[in-house]
């Protein structure tokens, strides 16, 4: 492969008739028809493991000439949490009178500044 990049995984595609393509396609709208946006968190604790999966399953989403131009980081540090929520609220306040979207990105650079790119990373301090 060219360039020395990792080797192409190959595509194990199952064909599907159209009765088993409609159906899955049923089944996975009743999934995101559950779909909520959610402002109340519990305290409650995630099992071990839950979140990396999640994220590298999001790490699978194609993505423009295979850019992949986003970060995961898990964030269990509370503070950092605080400070992202603040910073979130913020920039919901600057869209909302009409900013454009690029400045979120620059208040995440400023609290949790990455030195390279990866997929995603745990942030603990």
């Amino acid at each position: 492969m060219a360039g020395g990049g990792a080797k192409m995984k190959r595509l194990d595609f199952k064909a599907r008739t159209p009765e088993e393509s409609l159906q899955r396609a049923r089944e996975f709208l009743k999934v995101m028809e559950k779909r909520r946006s959610v402002r109340q968190y519990s305290s409650r604790s995630i099992p071990e493991g839950v979140l990396e999966t999640c994220i590298q399953t999001a790490s699978q989403a194609p993505s423009g000439a295979n850019k992949q131009p986003w970060t995961f980081a898990l964030i269990t540090n509370d503070k950092i949490k605080s400070q992202i929520r603040e910073a979130a609220e913020r920039r919901n306040e600057l869209f909302m009178e009409g900013e454009p979207l690029g400045v979120g990105s620059m208040i995440w650079r400023r609290l949790v500044p990455t030195k390279k790119r990866s997929s995603w990373r745990s942030l603990q301090r």
